[in-house]
């Protein structure tokens, strides 16, 4: 099985935060998977896209300018996923994907 990490964290003023929820700002879960799908261009290249999450969790908060770690692991078609901040897990899950071309 391969694995890559990467890091990342939101700016405390990216424009996602804007509303949610004001004066607590979370990172959306969507933006945390566009975090993970980034790690997975980093990783496969720029033509990787990810064509279906599955059986994605979310059990974790991230605020803004916290680091989050992502490790990937897997193959050629199916990787799995987690998300953590510290010793904090944020989300996992998979997710198949392929390449464009």
């Amino acid at each position: 099985m391969n694995e890559y990490r990467s890091s990342a964290s939101i700016a405390a003023d990216h424009p996602c935060l804007d509303g949610h929820f004001p004066g607590n700002p979370i990172v959306p879960g969507v933006v945390l998977l566009e975090l993970v799908a980034g790690a997975m261009r980093e990783w496969q290249g720029p033509q990787a896209w990810i064509r279906k999450f599955n059986h994605t969790k979310f059990v974790g908060l991230l605020r803004a300018d916290e680091l989050v770690e992502i490790l990937l692991q897997g193959d050629n078609t199916q990787i799995k996923f987690r998300c953590s901040c510290g010793e904090r897990l944020l989300s996992q899950g998979t997710f198949e994907w392929a390449r464009h071309g």
